[in-house]
């Protein structure tokens, strides 16, 4: 019976869990920053539902994600902010400050839509 009600608990933690940081996002860029260290913040118009740091802001920070990679991430939010186009993300956990988080693997990705 014990063994039956934890399996039952992991299985019901893991699909929260999952469910909400498996989905696009598709938004317009409102704002987009710096840290003094490399990382960047970028605002859209949506939120980005991602489980304990659901907000309209997503970060890439330079401890997990390389230099060269948020330049480029760098260059589609302002390209994305400068034109109007519209952005597509996939975040993957909250950073310490509590904002959806940009890694720097195949889980998550930020790109321009490609215009209709």
């Amino acid at each position: 019976m014990l063994r039956k009600l934890l399996f039952g608990f992991s299985i019901l933690i893991f699909a929260s869990s999952s469910s909400a940081i498996d989905a696009n996002v598709e938004g317009k860029v409102t704002l987009v920053g710096t840290y003094g260290d490399g990382s960047i913040f970028v605002y859209i118009d949506q939120t980005i539902p991602e489980v304990g740091c659901s907000i309209d802001r997503l970060d890439a920070d330079v401890a997990d994600v390389s230099l060269e990679v948020i330049k480029m991430w760098l260059s589609v939010a302002m390209t994305a902010q400068a034109t109007g186009q519209s952005v597509v993300v996939r975040t993957r956990g909250c950073t310490a400050a509590g904002f959806p988080r940009l890694r720097g693997d195949q889980t998550t990705w930020f790109f321009l839509k490609s215009p209709q």
